[in-house]
């Protein structure tokens, strides 16, 4: 997160966006975070592969719930593509 909003296009974008902020951010997320290195590979989409690690990450965290728009995740509720 912290190279992405240092990029001058998205400092640009968000004008109040500053190095202070950004910090601020991240010592609140680290306080509540839960990291998982490395994430175990647990399943494989053959729908869409590029979104496993989205999908095994939320199974090892122990997630219930995943908030998507995706529509390959998505599918999975309904086994529809």
């Amino acid at each position: 997160f912290q190279d992405t909003a240092a990029r001058p296009s998205i400092r640009r974008r968000f004008r109040s966006l500053t190095d202070a902020r950004v910090a601020s951010f991240m010592t609140r997320v680290a306080r509540i975070a839960v990291r998982i290195d490395p994430v175990p590979a647990v399943v494989t989409l053959t729908r869409d592969p590029d979104d496993s690690k989205f999908l095994t990450l939320a199974i090892a965290a122990g997630a219930q719930y995943v908030v998507t728009r995706d529509n390959h995740l998505l599918s999975l509720i309904t086994d529809t593509d």
